[in-house]
């Protein structure tokens, strides 16, 4: 009898260890999901995605144009310190005196800055992605995002990010940026979190296949109904 009731104590404490994993699984089941991990945490790319790109092509052609630039030496130029500034290595000022103020210019620095922030626009259906699997509080959300320093924290503060997001893994406070592999890690080492267990959004598909060698979910962001279905099929609602 002793025997029967030192059993019985074991099976129980061994069942209610494992529960949360058998109901994991059965809602799996239950949804058509059998074989995929519970997620975790999801990293979401910004520029592309629930903003638009801060510093990107089409944002430096319209100044090339507003501010009657030379096109090849700005272009040039631009793609020579990139890297720097997008890793933090180099201050919005001294990008600007590289690309921009190298000569006397019919136009302030302070004007060309406050062109440069206001490129910056949200994706409101997007955004409403975000923003209703944030309120879930079913997962852990953090951005990995290629940004320089000054635009990354305007578009932080001037789009409440910190209402969605509780990390910013973002190239210019890592030194890193994709698709180099090591700033993958770097997010799931810092969340703990398997690759199995972490959805990565990005519409770039390089960054999207550098993800996947880690063993990461991975979603190319499209669209916002492609974006939604993706979610769902890999367990991801609100």
């Amino acid at each position: 009898m002793a025997r029967r009731g030192v059993l019985r104590r074991q099976w129980h404490n061994r069942t209610v260890k494992d529960a949360p994993a058998v109901i994991a699984h059965s809602h799996a089941a239950a949804h058509g999901r059998c074989g995929v991990a519970e997620m975790r945490t999801l990293l979401w790319d910004v520029g592309g995605v629930i903003l638009s790109n801060a510093w990107g092509a089409e944002s430096r052609k319209r100044a090339i144009q507003k501010y009657s630039l030379a096109e090849e030496e700005f272009n040039e130029r631009h793609e020579l310190v990139d890297s720097e500034f997008e890793e933090g290595r180099l201050t919005l000022d001294e990008y600007l005196d590289w690309v921009v103020f190298y000569c006397r210019r019919d136009f302030s620095r302070e004007d060309f800055r406050e062109f440069m922030f206001r490129e910056s626009e949200v994706k409101p259906e997007a955004l409403a992605v975000l923003a209703s699997l944030a309120r879930s509080g079913r997962f852990r959300m953090a951005t990995l995002n290629n940004e320089s320093r000054e635009l990354n924290l305007y578009r932080i503060e001037r789009f409440h990010l910190r209402d969605y997001f509780q990390d910013f893994f973002s190239s210019c406070y890592l030194g890193l940026r994709k698709p180099r592999r090591e700033i993958y890690r770097r997010a799931l080492e810092i969340t703990q979190t398997p690759p199995d267990e972490c959805v990565f959004i990005d519409d770039r598909k390089l960054n999207v296949e550098c993800a996947q060698l880690l063993g990461m979910q991975t979603i190319h962001f499209q669209s916002v109904e492609q974006l939604r279905r993706d979610l769902a099929r890999i367990g991801v609602e609100a």
